[in-house]
């Protein structure tokens, strides 16, 4: 049962005690605090069975739990003033939205990097509030401790930095269609700005929607290599490179993220897929433009001219259907099936939506169908409007 309350406190609700100390005396008073800031009116504790020493039966645990566990509104209030005693007064200019429970600032963050990049250590991202002198307190989580417990504290300023990475095309490139490059940042240090990344030296007779860009607070993003039915074979290898460059403390700072490997031209796969206009058609190779208004959704249709002789279904993927779609807007309804035009069938219709907090402007489109490799269609652009 989740309550709320910290029921690890080693003072907190234990048999045999009958005296009450003072509670900022207290080793971790800290938690005794939390309970009289955090307490709640109702939990319907069943106390035998949490194995517990009940209200009424302590006088210790009068003092705590009658606390934290029997608010009003009037102890809500009071609890406030407890607040103001030890964080301070709110800010002159301060908005209050009144919703039953104390407000409080928490001028600290907890981060144990679940991500392990910091190897067995513990990494803590701190901004100051304001200019003053602040303390470091260094304990164990478990209560525990002692002259064989060590412990190494670092202190330095950020450096937000990112380090760029790419997927390379898993096939050659198939006349009339496409392959997709994955783009990938790790963001160090709380960087959590846009990235961008460009592409040089793709042979002629290719096109690609770079530059694409990892929006704020993404890790990756997707970009399209494509190849018109005409397109004539290179001379020689060629690896394309590319670069990553992003804003960081007001200076571009510009990286290599690798290349795209040596390209090769194959031959047409089975399904030249495009992106079409709900009532119109465009050439396979045209980039035109889907708006999408924040809150609402358009239809297009997703078109397959199928190679003579294939007949099956083409799928174009579920619930990430929607390639390099801005971040708040995805293909919609596609049901347990996803994106799929049916076997015998060269087109079907789907919902393109816009939650309220996509991020406005322009970004590349496209979709991929999986047959041969998972070829992509050309990339149109998607604008998100308010």
């Amino acid at each position: 049962m989740d309550t709320g309350v910290r029921w690890d406190h080693p003072e907190f609700l234990k048999p045999g005690i009958t005296s009450v100390p003072d509670p900022t005396a207290c080793e971790d008073y800290t938690r005794v605090r939390d309970i009289l800031i955090h307490g709640a009116s109702e939990y319907n504790i069943n106390w035998a069975s949490e194995g517990l020493v009940a209200p009424g039966t302590s006088t210790l645990a009068n003092y705590k739990v009658q606390s934290a566990l029997m608010m009003d509104k009037e102890e809500i209030s009071k609890a406030y003033e407890i607040k103001t005693q030890i964080l301070g007064p709110d800010a002159a200019d301060e908005k209050q939205v009144a919703n039953g429970l104390p407000v409080f600032e928490v001028f600290y963050e907890n981060d144990d990097d679940p991500t392990r990049r910091a190897g067995k250590n513990s990494r803590l991202l701190f901004k100051a509030p304001d200019n003053a002198a602040y303390t470091v307190r260094v304990a164990d989580t478990r209560g525990e401790g002692g002259d064989n417990f060590g412990y190494k504290l670092a202190i330095r300023p950020a450096r937000p930095a990112f380090k760029p990475s790419l997927a390379k095309p898993n096939a050659e490139i198939r006349k009339g269609a496409g392959r997709e490059v994955i783009v990938r940042v790790d963001r160090v240090d709380g960087f959590d700005g846009p990235v961008t990344f460009e592409l040089n030296g793709l042979p002629e007779g290719l096109v690609s929607s770079f530059p694409v860009t990892i929006q704020s607070g993404q890790r990756y993003a997707l970009a399209s290599i494509w190849a018109a039915e005409s397109t004539k074979p290179w001379k020689g290898d060629v690896s394309p490179k590319v670069v990553a460059s992003a804003k960081i403390l007001g200076e571009i700072v510009v990286q290599e993220a690798g290349d795209l490997g040596v390209l090769k031209l194959g031959e047409q796969p089975r399904i030249v897929p495009s992106i079409q206009p709900i009532d119109g058609s465009v050439g396979v190779s045209e980039n035109w433009t889907l708006k999408v208004r924040r809150g609402h959704s358009v239809s297009a249709r997703v078109v397959v001219r199928r190679k003579e002789g294939f007949q099956g279904q083409v799928s174009f993927g579920k619930e990430n259907a929607g390639r390099n779609a801005p971040h708040g807007v995805y293909v919609d309804n596609i049901g347990l099936n996803g994106l799929l035009v049916r076997q015998g069938e060269n087109e079907r219709v789907f919902v393109l939506t816009a939650d309220p907090i996509a991020e406005l402007g322009k970004r590349s489109f496209f979709l991929r169908g999986e047959v041969d490799g998972k070829v992509t269609t050309h990339p149109i652009t998607v604008e998100v409007l308010p």
